[in-house]
């Protein structure tokens, strides 16, 4: 009777545990869902009104309608486009402005930036910065100092000449630089004008060994065709193409490297200056069409894509620095900045006789649609913050620069700034897009960037890692920094 009642209790335990573990408790839906919204990037169709279900850091939905009890954010009338990236910054150029470049990249929709130029000790502690909160800041690419012959360019001259390159005076330096770089955690590698083309070579080679790609100027001692041919993957504000497309370019290649052997004693930023001024404006006048498509062709086959950094290499036409508009930007610098720029900004303006020549200018706008028509990346990028170019907003400028000035398509001036540059770092499976499994950096416009490319800063959230700064968030950074 006991042995028959113990059994009993027995089966009436385990039924109790089975119908515990037959109906869990109910947990809460993670994430949030931006409802109602029309998704937009350069690659997938035009998507919408669809919801978007966001969970941690991740897109983990996109449908027509998900209703899951998740929070939902009504998004109808609005559009979310992948986060943008300024492919060419300078983070510690002023030094002034490393408290807030952050917020004014964040506020501004720029999820991603590649740092081309600054000392290691400066440069990689705001890499790590960046590391340690993702969910706030912008992602970090770092190229190191410019590598630089002797006479090295930047060399701390001057406030306009910071000392942000390394002098390399042979090969077995560039080696020992390179490996050095790498051992730090460089992402890339910036090569510059001054280096000799055993020395550039090296470089590269050096690089591709480590498994790194290269970007820089075409260095005065080569033609871009010599250059390309070694590896390099992409070229800066479109620096020296010109003299490669000449009908004289032997002619001025042989007396460059004259000059360069002639005075290697004299100052790099000035040798440097009198060399683009003697043959930048007549290259730009004596384009041989048969040397453009060598060229052309030569970027094409390796893969060289471009940074033309448009809006600061039209600026003499442009003129931003008159530019009372642009000049409210200045609002969210320091105030001792703020004052400094305006001054120079007068300063220019009082001393600018005429107008500058337009040859050049003309010959870079055009040269925009001929890279895009040759199947050459041209990828989006400002040298913020110099020469008045404001982090952040400075990327809005440069898109509608690439499509007013360089004849770009707002579709292509959004991959410029998206999936290009994810898939320069080989992150394309990552970001770039909207699409399911992707980061969730990602902006959400109150108007459609493929009607006006300008619309890429009618920012009504930013969403980084999957956090979202919502208008009023946004609206905060942006006063606190006009308060300081």
């Amino acid at each position: 009777m006991i042995l028959h009642k113990t059994i009993l209790q027995l089966v009436f335990i385990f039924c109790c545990i089975s119908c515990k573990t037959s109906y869990p408790t109910q947990q809460p839906v993670q994430g949030y869902i931006i409802s109602n919204v029309t998704v937009i990037d350069a690659v997938n169709p035009v998507r919408g009104p669809v919801d978007v279900w966001i969970v941690d850091d991740q897109i983990n939905t996109i449908a027509e309608q998900i209703d899951n009890g998740a929070r939902r954010i009504d998004a109808t009338g609005q559009y979310l486009i992948p986060g943008l990236w300024d492919f060419h910054v300078h983070l510690t150029f002023e030094r002034d402005l490393e408290d807030r470049i952050f917020d004014l990249f964040l506020m501004n929709g720029i999820t991603s930036v590649r740092d081309t130029g600054g000392k290691m000790h400066l440069v990689q502690p705001m890499k790590e910065l960046a590391a340690s909160d993702p969910d706030r800041y912008p992602r970090v690419k770092i190229a190191g100092p410019l590598l630089d012959g002797l006479p090295r360019v930047y060399d701390g001259s001057s406030a306009g000449r910071p000392d942000i390159s390394q002098g390399l005076g042979s090969v077995a330096a560039v080696n020992q630089k390179v490996d050095e770089l790498v051992e730090q955690g460089v992402d890339l590698l910036k090569a510059y004008e001054m280096l000799s083309p055993e020395q550039y070579k090296a470089l590269l080679a050096r690089a591709k060994m480590h498994g790194l790609k290269v970007t820089g100027h075409i260095p005065l001692s080569m033609t871009v065709d010599q250059a390309a041919s070694e590896g390099l993957a992409s070229i800066e504000h479109m620096r020296n193409l010109e003299m490669s497309m000449s009908e004289h370019r032997d002619e001025y290649l042989a007396e460059r490297q004259g000059l360069l052997k002639a005075k290697k004693d004299t100052s790099g930023y000035a040798l440097r200056s009198y060399m683009h001024k003697t043959y930048r404006v007549p290259s730009v006048k004596s384009i041989s069409e048969t040397h453009k498509q060598d060229v052309l062709e030569s970027l094409r086959a390796n893969h060289t894509w471009q940074v033309p950094t448009l809006a600061l290499v039209l600026s003499g036409r442009l003129k931003v620095f008159g530019d009372l508009e642009w000049r409210k930007t200045f609002d969210y610098l320091p105030a001792e900045m703020e004052v400094a720029w305006i001054k120079y900004a007068e300063e220019i303006i009082e001393s600018t006789s005429g107008s500058p020549d337009p040859a050049y200018m003309d010959w870079a706008a055009d040269m925009i649609r001929e890279f895009e028509d040759h199947d050459i990346g041209v990828v989006a990028g400002t040298d913020c913050p110099i020469f008045f170019l404001t982090p952040g907003f400075s990327l809005h400028r440069e898109l509608e620069t690439l499509v007013d000035h360089g004849k770009l398509t707002n579709q292509e001036a959004l991959y410029a700034a998206t999936v290009r540059p994810a898939a320069y770092f080989d992150m394309q499976d990552q970001i770039g897009t909207v699409e399911a499994g992707k980061i969730a950096d990602l902006i959400l416009l109150q108007k459609n960037p493929l009607d006006d490319i300008s619309h890429t800063s009618s920012i009504n959230a930013v969403i980084k890692n999957g956090v979202m700064y919502d208008h009023a968030a946004l609206s905060k950074m942006k006063a606190d920094l006009k308060a300081n």
